[in-house]
């Protein structure tokens, strides 16, 4: 059967249960560990500059538990003030900065006093985890001259070059056996949990197996970023937009994983899904700004596009519905003469049984959108209850992939 990294065996290894500061940044002040003397099984209490563990002998059970009865006190400085509503007001706040322009096509100010109609939106999104199955783990064996190294990661040279760094030895002697990943959508390549094992394992010269809880793994995750987008729109006689203005406030994936990235140059995540929508819109302008927080942020599957293309295929419908079309039609006349698009967007129509009658509080909606030299349309169909419950009966997708390796696998992806 597949092995993850959390089925990690290795002879004589303890297991490691552990907290971190809550808030990111922030130290470990103090914790009392004479609640845990003579505790069977507990091997040893480790302090961590931001985070204490429990090692047990036996089981990673035991571990938890005993981690569970410590009350460590942490020192979180000012970032312990912030809370979300605090950091939303400062990102919408932000949208009247001054910003970076990734596209600017015609005139937009200029289309504006001629229109039909306007519309403005703002859509938010906020941090999110990637909450895989697999809670971060890593197993880990150092010797004077050796580290192994057991757990699921996506990219097993960057592991091992941290892996290096955190244990002071070379490259050349560590050995990273990288399991099956239980889950990972940018999120195992961090190697935070790596490193801590690896502190661990200094202190108490045994192999350890380190699993975070399910609270850890998400009070700890590097998020998906929060986002706010601003659009301002013109339509014509027609219905469909003339003119649009997109604006953007987020923060960078760069920044937390400490690449360097132009400050007069726009970040490709901040825009993504956004700046390449493939819709006909003669005057188009979208711009972007970067406003990072105390709080990590990483990639997250289609990074950037996964909260824009929901912006925008949202917005584009508000137009439809304001205007009396069909959001089907809409599209498609905003994707004339893009035989691809048209192709992706009408399958996805034809398949998921566009316009055929549905019984009361069923309805469907269709987007469509392009990532990673991909597009991808989709119509889900999804019951509303009379109590508000939400309900996804069925989603069709219809995939244009260019390329294509393994066919199973981007059915995969999709389902």
């Amino acid at each position: 059967s597949a092995t993850f990294g959390i089925d990690a065996q290795v002879p004589g290894m303890v297991f490691a249960a552990i907290t971190a500061c809550p808030v990111p940044g922030g130290k470990l002040k103090s914790v009392d560990e004479t609640v845990l003397k003579g505790a069977p099984g507990v091997l040893q209490v480790v302090k961590l500059p931001d985070a204490v563990a429990v090692v047990a002998t036996d089981t990673y059970w035991r571990a938890k538990r005993a981690l569970s009865r410590l009350q460590p006190e942490w020192d979180v400085g000012e970032a312990g003030k912030v809370d979300s509503e605090m950091l939303s007001k400062q990102y919408r706040a932000a949208l009247n900065d001054q910003m970076l322009t990734a596209r600017n096509d015609g005139d937009v100010d200029k289309a504006f006093p001629g229109a039909k109609k306007t519309f403005e939106a703002i859509y938010e999104t906020p941090y999110l985890s990637h909450s895989p199955m697999e809670p971060m783990n890593a197993t880990v064996h150092l010797q004077p001259d050796r580290l192994d190294v057991w757990f699921g990661t996506q990219d097993p040279l960057e592991a091992l070059e941290a892996a290096a760094k955190a244990s002071g030895l070379k490259p050349e002697q560590v050995y990273v056996h990288n399991a099956f990943v239980g889950g990972g959508f940018g999120r195992r390549d961090g190697n935070d949990e790596l490193a801590q094992a690896i502190a661990i394992a200094k202190v108490v010269n045994r192999p350890v197996k380190l699993v975070w809880t399910r609270e850890e793994d998400t009070r700890q995750d590097k998020f998906r970023p929060h986002a706010v987008v601003a659009f301002k729109a013109a339509t014509g006689d027609d219905g469909t937009p003339t003119a649009w203005s997109m604006r953007v406030v987020t923060s960078s994936i760069f920044h937390s994983v400490g690449r360097k990235w132009p400050a007069n140059k726009v970040e490709p995540q901040t825009v993504a899904g956004l700046e390449d929508n493939g819709y006909n819109v003669p005057n188009t302008r979208v711009q972007s700004l970067v406003k990072n927080t105390h709080l990590p942020v990483w990639f997250w599957r289609s990074p950037g596009a996964n909260q824009h293309v929901f912006a925008i295929e949202s917005f584009v419908d508000e137009m439809a519905a304001a205007n009396g079309i069909d959001p089907y039609q809409m599209r498609r006349k905003l994707l004339a003469g893009k035989s691809d698009w048209l192709k992706v967007l009408d399958t996805a129509a034809e398949k998921g049984d566009w316009g055929k009658p549905l019984p009361k509080g069923t309805g469907r909606g269709i987007a469509i959108c392009t990532d990673t030299d991909s597009l991808c349309a989709q119509v889900a169909e999804v019951t509303v209850t009379p109590d508000g419950n939400v309900k996804v009966n069925r989603v069709t997708v219809a995939l244009d992939t260019r390329y294509m390796v393994n066919p199973q696998t981007i059915a995969e992806q999709a389902e």
